[in-house]
């Protein structure tokens, strides 16, 4: 597969109220799985969370107006945003979901943002090699 826009991995920390969008294999409304589904643009934004912020976890969710959550499946999917020249920014991975069930309002998403282990990454052993 070849695309001629550039995925990168995003340093910066994203921040309450950013929009971003989760791509996944996960289970939806009707109870399919097993295909990619991308979250309309827009709708997901970063919010507060009560696992610990300073745990490096940080919550998405699309709020009272919509249904849109992640589920089971979409767990290790990339959050990312994408700018105005097509560039793709990964901003963080799926990791679980907490208050309500698939699409209900109240469901909102823990994520690990990408800007909070880039560093790691970058300096692990095996990535020097």
């Amino acid at each position: 597969y070849k695309s001629k826009k550039e995925c990168t991995l995003s340093s910066k920390q994203v921040e309450r109220g950013d929009k971003i969008t989760l791509a996944g294999f996960g289970r939806t409304e009707k109870g399919t799985v097993g295909a990619l589904r991308v979250t309309p643009k827009r709708q997901m934004a970063v919010q507060a969370c009560s696992p610990s912020e300073e745990s490096g976890i940080v919550c998405v969710g699309s709020g009272d107006m919509s249904r849109t959550s992640s589920c089971g499946g979409d767990s290790g999917g990339p959050w990312f945003r994408t700018r105005a020249d097509g560039t793709v920014l990964v901003v963080g991975t799926n990791s679980f979901g907490i208050n309500g069930n698939c699409g209900d309002t109240s469901k909102s998403t823990g994520i690990i943002p990408t800007g909070a282990v880039v560093e790691w990454l970058l300096n692990y052993p095996s990535f020097n090699r």
